[in-house]
Order: structure tokens, then C-alpha cells, then sequence
């Protein structure tokens, strides 16, 4: 007869996984497939419960780390960072600071990466549509000062823009004809 009750080995057994999605998402080459799992699990309530919260902050804390890196995937390490932000309620008061000022600066250099794509662009190029996974928006969440973030998303026919206001969590979507 097994002595750890059923529960107690859940817990464990989930916590060795984020251990080993945490090892994965630090290596270029696991990152998309760790980082996607991570991503689906996320997208169960019970991900947040207060058992996981120090070892998925252990995830996540690799994912603002190296997201931004060359041979990491920007868009979907912020997907991630805004899916937890937007769960921010479910964790500590320390672990949701912390969520929102990576989410924030990811937005930030995602922001950056397009207005740069954009200049880079030929006049009168249409933007090629993302796929859908990619038009998730989340939440961000911030101090009461911080500034709204832009994330644009290109569509085949016009760019649209979404913004989060960090202290409020509101979602304002903005649609520009090209």
C-alpha cells in the first residue's frame, strides 16, 4: 500500500513536471514545446491553485528571462506571461507583481519588434495573417502609474492594436484599415 495520499502525490508529480517544463524552457531547441505545454495547462483553472504557484513562478520566471532571446519565441512567451497576469488574483500579492511587470515588459518588446518590422516594411505590403492561436489577448495588470501597453496584431486587411491598462486589466481593441 502506498503511505502518500492521493492528493499529496497529484501535487508532487505535477510540480516534478513544471520542474522538468522549467529545464526545457531554458534550452532554444525545447522552449516552443515547453513553453505550449505550459501554455495549455495554463488554460486550466486549476493551474493556479497555491500548491504549483512556486514551481509554475520557477517556469515562468525562465520564460521572462529568455523569451526575448535570439532562438525563443517572443509571441508565445508573452501569451504565456498574459494567461497567468490575467489569473492574477489566484496568486500572491508577490508572484502577481512580479506577472505583471514581465507581461508588461514583454508587450513593451513586442511593440518594438513590430514598429520595427514595420519600417523595414515595402510601402503597400500586406501584412500576412497571423494564426489564430496568436490573437489570444490577455490581461496585464501593473501598478496604478503604469502606462497602457500596445500589442499589435496584423490581419490580412488592417493592423490592429490592443490595449491593456495594467492597474485596471481593461482591453481595448483598436482596428486601423491599411
Amino acid at each position: 500500500m502506498n503511505s502518500i495520499p492521493s492528493m499529496d502525490r497529484h501535487i508532487q508529480q505535477t510540480n516534478d513536471r513544471l520542474q522538468c517544463i522549467k529545464q526545457h524552457l531554458q534550452n532554444p531547441a525545447n522552449f516552443q514545446t515547453a513553453a505550449t505545454e505550459l501554455l495549455d495547462w495554463c488554460g486550466d483553472p486549476r493551474a493556479f491553485q497555491r500548491p504549483f504557484e512556486q514551481s509554475l513562478m520557477g517556469c515562468l520566471t525562465v520564460v521572462s528571462r529568455v523569451a526575448a532571446q535570439q532562438g525563443f519565441d517572443l509571441d508565445l512567451g508573452y501569451r504565456l506571461l498574459a494567461v497567468c497576469a490575467a489569473n492574477r488574483d489566484k496568486f500572491t500579492p508577490k508572484s502577481a507583481a512580479l506577472l505583471s511587470s514581465w507581461c508588461e515588459e514583454l508587450g513593451r518588446l513586442l511593440l518594438l519588434r513590430h514598429q520595427k518590422n514595420r519600417q523595414n516594411e515595402p510601402p503597400g505590403k500586406v501584412p500576412m495573417q497571423p494564426p489564430m492561436s496568436s490573437m489570444k489577448p490577455g490581461l496585464s495588470h501593473g501598478s496604478r502609474d503604469a502606462q497602457p501597453v500596445a500589442i499589435p496584431f496584423e490581419l490580412c486587411s488592417y493592423t490592429q492594436l490592443i490595449f491593456f491598462t495594467p492597474h485596471t486589466g481593461v482591453c481595448v481593441h483598436i482596428r486601423n484599415v491599411l
